[in-house]
């Protein structure tokens, strides 16, 4: 879908990117992706990203999209432990 953006925690990005020793541009070589779009979710400039740039991040940092993510996802309602009366 042309358009979609996935939200991305900047701070979260920065602690993960840290956690694993690169500098922006290392990050970006290896993810796939601009500099300038690390710097920009980093410092706030920018919050979201296509999904498959999100993706390329968060397999770069060891981690998950939902690690990156910006707002907390609620569980899948189908996921959701259903105990049924016996």
């Amino acid at each position: 879908m042309p358009g979609v953006k996935y939200p991305i925690d900047g701070d979260k990005l920065r602690l993960r990117r840290a956690e694993r020793g690169l500098n922006q541009k290392e990050l970006a070589k290896e993810a796939g992706v601009s500099e300038r779009l690390i710097r920009d979710i980093e410092t706030g400039k920018n919050d979201s990203a296509m999904p498959v740039k999100v993706v390329r991040l968060a397999r770069a940092l060891n981690t998950d999209i939902y690690d990156l993510s910006l707002k907390p996802f609620e569980p899948h309602p189908h996921r959701e432990n259903n105990s049924e009366e016996s």
